[in-house]
């Protein structure tokens, strides 16, 4: 059950990551990601009342918040690294880099021991994350600033981080470590709005004074347009319930192999991509998308 779900929240983490970069085409990342936050905020918040807890304690608020922390941070640095380096490249470190820290993490802390059949999927999963997040656009042949580089794999680590810490609060918690994620991440980056916010006011000010002596000043960026509302509710609404399935995924089965399931979310990405923009797919990328139903199959069969 838990690699299924696991398959499930990478199914559900690639559509939000479809809906944010379609409206990421035509508006500010920071204010997509800002407003599909709260959109998860307000909608977690409303599941998690439903949804019983059979005992909540302090620690699972912070697991929660530390992911809600370190998610936010990977957000942050992957759309920092994909403003001026290659999808083609960023994207698979990004996914092979979240993949990687939790299995290290649920072998050498928790002890996991997965069986030899499970070891052959992660073996498959992690080219699998490498073919279909970033084949067919010329990898090659595309030289990466060390920056850029750096930041791809902070970003990945930072997103198995939040595997990691999802994967500790307590079974009995419900959707609450989710809450105090959500509300972890809002905060930051409602921190990092207002700092953006200062920083353009005080360009404003020394740069652009009206005729009359008064002051100008821009817009904070973060008005969107109506067309784009529906894409980050959805990107909102997805990420949190990929966030929850995920909670679900670790309370039944080992950290290592579910990370690495979940892990697998470009594939969801590029299949609905090829389905509602047409875009074709290169023939690694194909090869990949087979490699991931291999490897969740190899994965699931060796719990």
């Amino acid at each position: 059950m838990g690699v299924l779900l696991a398959a499930l929240s990478a199914l559900l983490y690639g559509s939000a990551d479809f809906m944010g970069g379609l409206a990421s085409r035509r508006e500010l990342a920071l204010a997509i990601t800002w407003y599909s936050q709260i959109v998860g905020l307000v909608t977690i918040t409303a599941v998690a009342i439903f949804v019983p807890a059979a005992s909540l304690h302090v620690s699972d608020w912070g697991w929660g918040a530390l992911g809600g922390l370190a998610g936010a941070a990977g957000l942050l640095l992957l759309y920092g690294a994909l403003a001026v380096g290659p999808m083609a490249v960023v994207a698979p470190v990004t996914a092979v880099c979240s993949a990687i820290v939790p299995v290290v993490a649920g072998v050498l802390v928790d002890g996991d021991r997965p069986t030899a059949a499970a070891i052959a999927g992660i073996v498959c999963a992690l080219p699998a994350i490498v073919l279909v997040a970033g084949a067919g656009s010329g990898v090659g042949q595309v030289s990466v600033a060390p920056r850029v580089l750096a930041e791809s794999i902070v970003s990945g680590a930072m997103f198995g981080l939040f595997f990691v810490f999802f994967a500790r609060a307590g079974d009995g918690a419900g959707m609450w470590p989710t809450v105090s994620a959500r509300l972890a991440s809002v905060s930051a980056l409602c921190l990092v709005v207002i700092v953006r916010r200062f920083r353009r006011l005080a360009a404003s000010a020394a740069h652009a004074t009206g005729a009359d002596g008064a002051e100008r000043t821009h817009g904070s960026g973060l008005r969107v347009a109506a067309g784009s509302v529906p894409l980050i509710i959805g990107a909102g609404a997805l990420d949190v319930g990929a966030n929850g399935v995920y909670l679900v995924a670790s309370r039944n089965g080992l950290l290592s192999l579910i990370s690495v399931v979940s892990a697998m979310y470009p594939a969801a990405t590029v299949a609905l991509a090829r389905v509602v923009l047409r875009e074709r797919l290169a023939r690694p990328q194909v090869v990949g998308l087979v490699l991931a139903g291999l490897a969740v199959g190899l994965v699931a069969a060796g719990r």
